[in-house]
């Protein structure tokens, strides 16, 4: 079979303004409309393509299932850079402010000229004894997945391509507020909270003492907080809020974290259909019309949880979602991965 791409499935030839600067959409962005013509896409490409993963040479995903405390390092490297095409930028608005862009160009190239190769190192520590004996906990030991995204997020903050702007504007990114669910060992935030006013890491409340001791082992950064978000007990209160208030515009912000956030992270939490309402529900409690992006990254598995997962995220109205080209990605996550972003508006 043929890979499909990318122009052959529902998308727009100018991706739609995100609603704030945070976001930056290249136009080989896809929007994605239909969920069955979503998935066709990603697992025939995949089907293509499989060859060429690098990610099929452990299990599930997880980075390693013997190691107590893994230590993560890798190294960026500078880019080479050709002169930046004059290509229009989208910005919320409607307006291209060309001195700004240049402004982040020269940011951009002295933090190029200032750095020569970088190394990221951090020691995590896991919970084998939950991985193996808590059924259902996949929250207990590192994904693969925040590896490679914390990866390419550092690699365009620190080594810029300038003929490929990055997908998240970092000067706004320093100034906006993350809320990651299943945030897991923490992994994700340990590794890109500097980039970001602050990071708040949420997981059930049975997690929360391994992401607590990872924060502390690795500085345990002022900027970063943990807090127990449990999407189940959200999305019970939701539907009760739902019954009692129908026909009302009742919001039940509940006891669920009342701050307003500006991104939320959501990495490998599709694997299990009983969760996806759930997990849909904490997504539309945080998002705030008109401010909120949502990022959700997963590693291909089951074509069938992830099709419930975008019928159940798309039929709730109201949302406009698109599909990170594979430029955005990066060499490691554009094969068996996919990254949606996503905003109300």
């Amino acid at each position: 079979m043929n890979p499909i791409t990318q122009s052959s499935v529902s998308t727009a030839l100018t991706p739609q303004r995100p609603p704030t600067f945070l976001l930056h959409l290249d136009k080989e962005a896809t929007l994605v409309e239909d969920a069955d013509e979503e998935i066709f896409s990603l697992y025939a490409n995949l089907a293509t393509d499989g060859q060429q993963d690098v990610t099929k040479k452990s299990g599930l995903g997880f980075v390693s299932s013997s190691e107590a405390t893994y230590h993560v390092e890798f190294t960026l490297q500078p880019v080479n850079n050709e002169p930046a095409p004059d290509v229009t930028r989208l910005k919320a608005g409607g307006a291209v402010a060309h001195s700004a862009r240049r402004n982040r160009s020269r940011k951009a190239a002295g933090r190029q000229q200032d750095m020569a190769d970088k190394t990221i190192a951090v020691d995590i520590s896991q919970d084998l004894a939950s991985l193996r004996n808590r059924k259902g906990d996949t929250g207990s030991v590192i994904w693969r997945s925040s590896l490679f995204l914390a990866k390419q997020i550092l690699q365009l903050y620190h080594f810029p391509n300038t003929a490929a702007p990055p997908f998240l504007t970092f000067d706004k990114a320093a100034s906006s507020r993350v809320l990651e669910l299943g945030a897991g060992t923490g992994v994700l935030g340990i590794l890109l909270h500097e980039l970001f006013a602050s990071w708040t890491a949420t997981d059930q409340y049975d997690n929360l003492k391994l992401i607590s001791r990872n924060v502390k082992h690795n500085g345990e950064p002022k900027n970063m907080q943990i807090e127990e978000v449990d999407w189940v007990d959200l999305h019970k209160e939701k539907v009760q809020a739902d019954k009692k208030h129908a026909g009302s515009q009742h919001a039940a912000r509940t006891r669920f974290l009342a701050e307003e956030y500006d991104l939320i992270m959501a990495v490998d939490c599709i694997y299990n259909e009983a969760l996806i309402p759930p997990f849909v529900s904490a997504l539309e409690h945080y998002t705030i019309k008109g401010k909120t992006i949502v990022m959700v990254v997963c590693e291909l598995r089951s074509a069938d949880v992830m099709t419930v997962f975008l019928e159940e995220w798309i039929g709730r109205g109201g949302w406009t979602i698109y599909r990170l080209s594979d430029t955005a990605l990066g060499q490691e996550l554009k094969y068996s991965f996919v990254a949606w972003v996503a905003w109300k508006s």
